[in-house]
């Protein structure tokens, strides 16, 4: 997870090296995807032993955590957004080509940051209302400062918005699969994380399409409005499903695992997928959120 936000990071500003104008960049980045075949190639390890994997549903997925599969979506509109039009973004309110990928990087370093200690409360306290209060707080401070991102705002003001606005939407999609992995069977692991996967996919494709669609009618200053609003309305509904569904014990949960976007079969690499260990685990359909 080191090298994925770092890397993410350091691509941000890769963006200074050459003209915008010149296909360089695309070249340099066709050369990156190369390359990174080269580990894949030498790896000496195999395949994930997916045998005892189970097929899962969305209906039963959902009925199982309907904050996690909820909450997937949202994470994908919120970083599905950011990703496709973070630079737009920044470019509209006046910051330079330098300046522009410096905030990208400042929101990817601010995921990086918050996976620590928001892993740390997760585990020590309800993921649901962890994750609320981190997106009741940050939120609401964006739709606060929104109002003089098109005014003259300090860069350093900014910087610091970014810190904790990569911060949040970092957050989501790993809790959301903690909280739904607390509710499965070791078995669903695999299953879940796919669908999980698609749902935010499918959040990452709207995301994008409808925030555009505000930025051109109300301008730069609606792309946090937008976030904002997401971000807000969700926190709002995971306190809703709080008050109504049972908190789960402690001992029932699983240790949280900071996660990227990856693909079902990755999640056989993570500790929590071991196939070949044993730990009773409670029903899909028996604790819901």
């Amino acid at each position: 997870m080191l090298a994925f936000y770092l890397a993410i990071a350091v691509g941000q500003t890769m963006v200074n090296i050459a003209p915008m104008e010149g296909s360089d960049l695309l070249m340099i980045a066709a050369a990156l995807i190369g390359l990174s075949l080269i580990p894949i190639a030498l790896t000496g390890l195999g395949e994930p032993n997916l045998s005892e994997l189970r097929v899962l549903g969305v209906k039963k997925l959902y009925k199982a955590s309907r904050v996690g599969v909820v909450g997937a979506g949202v994470a994908g509109i919120l970083v599905g957004s950011f990703y496709a039009l973070g630079v737009v973004f920044a470019r509209q309110i006046g910051l330079s080509v330098t300046e522009a990928a410096l905030f990208m990087s400042t929101v990817v370093l601010g995921g990086l940051a918050a996976q620590v200690p928001v892993g740390m409360l997760a585990d020590k306290f309800d993921r649901r209302i962890v994750m609320s209060c981190i997106l009741i707080a940050v939120g609401t401070s964006w739709g606060v400062l929104s109002s003089s991102i098109s005014s003259d705002v300090p860069l350093v003001a900014l910087m610091v918005m970014a810190v904790a606005f990569g911060g949040a939407i970092s957050s989501v999609y790993p809790l959301c699969v903690a909280q739904t992995f607390d509710r499965l069977d070791r078995k669903y692991y695999v299953a879940a994380s796919g669908r999980l996967l698609m749902v935010y996919s499918i959040g990452a494709t709207i995301g994008p399409l409808l925030a555009s669609s505000l930025m051109s009618v109300y301008g730069p200053r609606s792309f946090f409005l937008f976030e904002s609003a997401i971000a807000v309305g969700y926190a709002i509904f995971v306190l809703v499903s709080v008050r109504i569904g049972p908190k789960l014990p402690k001992e029932g949960r699983e240790k949280f695992i900071p996660l990227p976007d990856i693909s079902p079969v990755a999640m056989g690499l993570d500790p929590r997928t071991e196939p070949n260990v044993s730990k009773p685990r409670r029903s899909a359909n028996v604790v819901q959120d």
